[in-house]
């Protein structure tokens, strides 16, 4: 970073300065230092803004993790809701194969009585 405030005078500035009149010298001065507050002024300027833009990105990075944090436990609720469901299709599929096969044995059954029995058509 360029320091504004030292500036080594040069030979040629010191031979114009010991010919420059005492006002001459007081008003290059006063013009110096409002170039001065200038530089400072923007400089604090922009440091103000760079604070805050730090504060505001800090602000958006823990709304953020807050964000996360309950789309997390989110994923954590909907995965046990996911994992009693599995478990209970799994239930349903032994009930239906349990049925299942209650009800062929009932065909059969049936079947087999019918055929023992003779009707008369």
């Amino acid at each position: 970073m360029e320091n504004f405030f030292i500036n080594p005078p040069s030979e040629k500035s010191y031979e114009t300065n010991t010919q420059m009149s005492l006002e001459e010298k007081i008003q290059k001065l006063i013009n110096m230092c409002a170039a001065y507050k200038e530089k400072y002024d923007s400089m604090k300027e922009d440091y103000e803004k760079s604070m805050t833009g730090t504060i505001v990105l800090e602000e958006e990075k823990a709304q953020l993790l807050n964000e996360k944090s309950h789309l997390e436990l989110k994923i954590a609720q909907l995965n046990e809701e996911l994992q009693f469901k599995i478990s209970e299709i799994n239930k349903l599929k032994e009930m239906n194969t349990e049925l299942d096969t209650i009800t062929q044995t009932a065909v059969s059954r049936i079947d087999k009585l019918l055929s023992e029995c003779e009707f008369d058509l």
